[in-house]
């Protein structure tokens, strides 16, 4: 196995990961590697009410598509575009959950680097990816 053939991309589409995105088509050019991306999306402070939930998922999901396609518009010159996935949920195991699906053998995402209590309140998610993917993970860093 190449590392570097499969790669997965993990977008939030913030400034940093729009340079991860960035960093994975590097990659994948000096590799010969295709790169896929993946968004996860979850929502919060929606009132239970099951069909504001439900509006509130529909909304999320079609800004999510939105912003992921116009992504893969950026890059799709390239040759080197994959596939494109969105989910919704909680970021770190869905992540891995779409590496074991596209079978990466490589995977690029960001990390905004907090540390004490920011981190024990927020979680990391890229720690938690990190410490559960079967590939090897490169992390681009905010400060980067």
């Amino acid at each position: 196995m190449s590392i570097g053939r499969n790669i997965l991309v993990a977008t939030d589409f913030s400034e940093l990961g729009q340079r991860a995105v960035k960093v994975a088509f590097e990659l994948a050019e000096k590799l010969d590697g295709k790169v896929h991306l993946v968004h996860v999306f979850s929502i919060q402070g929606v009132p239970e009410s099951a069909s504001l939930v439900s509006d509130a998922l529909r909304d999320a999901e079609l800004l999510a598509i939105g912003k992921l396609r116009t992504i893969a518009d950026e890059y799709r010159a390239t040759g080197r575009l994959g596939e494109s996935k969105i989910h919704s949920g909680d970021a770190a195991p869905m992540i891995v959950l779409t590496v074991d699906e596209l079978d990466a053998d490589l995977l690029v995402m960001g990390t905004h680097g907090r540390r004490g209590l920011p981190r024990i309140l927020l979680g990391s998610t890229a720690e938690s990816v990190l410490r559960q993917a079967r590939c090897t993970v490169v992390i681009v860093k905010h400060s980067a």
